[in-house]
């Protein structure tokens, strides 16, 4: 990450620092992954995530719904 107080207007920066792990779901014969769509769900180890924990479903550049939804995990599973 650059010195953002390098930059013209910028008196101070704060940055956090998040430790993510995310596990990539598709279906056994890779639809998603084909379709260029991905759908990982993201778990914060020790409550260290912030707000990116959680669904995140990211869509091809030209797919017609332009924005890529998340929403906060309310969903346990098992890891494989």
């Amino acid at each position: 990450m650059p010195e953002l107080t390098d930059l013209p207007g910028v008196e101070s920066a704060t940055t956090d620092e998040y430790l993510l792990e995310a596990i990539y779901f598709d279906t056994a014969d890779l639809r998603l992954l084909v379709a260029g769509i991905t759908l990982p769900h993201r778990t914060a180890p020790h409550r260290t995530g912030g707000a990116d924990a959680g669904w995140h479903l990211k869509l091809p550049p030209d797919a017609p719904e332009k924005r890529s939804p998340s929403r906060p995990s309310q969903t346990r599973y098992l890891k494989p």
